[in-house]
């Protein structure tokens, strides 16, 4: 049996498709749903050095999450939290905490740019700013 792509002049058979439909299905698919700055401290001005990401994995396979940056700094692997490498089994949400570490404490109403690495090179983005009271 032949199926026909958008171009009708490019014929694809059943073995082409079944491999276009298992590559699919291998693909990571890693989002980052959400972002929160924890407070350090409850005094004016609040500042904090703690960042939560909530990771999804909707993919059909499992990844792993092995580097974090926050705003082109690289967060040491003693910092990533619950460890180092974090696997994203398939169709889960994850928290992930990162602290800034050496590189000081996040400062309110600053936008910051997190980026997620996974094992295989995917990059995951996201922007945050700290609420400023």
């Amino acid at each position: 049996m032949t199926y026909y792509d958008n171009n009708p002049n490019q014929a694809l058979n059943i073995a082409e498709m079944d491999l276009i439909i298992g590559f699919m299905g291998t693909a990571e698919q890693v989002t980052i749903t959400n972002v929160a700055f924890v407070p350090s401290s409850s005094v004016s001005p609040i500042t904090s050095d703690t960042i939560q990401v909530m990771v999804q994995n909707a993919g059909g396979t499992q990844s792993s999450i092995t580097n974090a940056v926050i705003n082109g700094v690289a967060v040491t692997a003693a910092n990533i939290s619950p460890a180092a490498t974090v696997p994203l089994p398939k169709s889960t949400t994850t928290t992930i905490t990162l602290t800034v570490g050496a590189a000081g404490t996040l400062s309110p109403g600053t936008s910051y740019t997190i980026k997620l690495i996974t094992a295989k090179g995917t990059s995951v983005l996201s922007a945050a700013t700290i609420y400023n009271p």
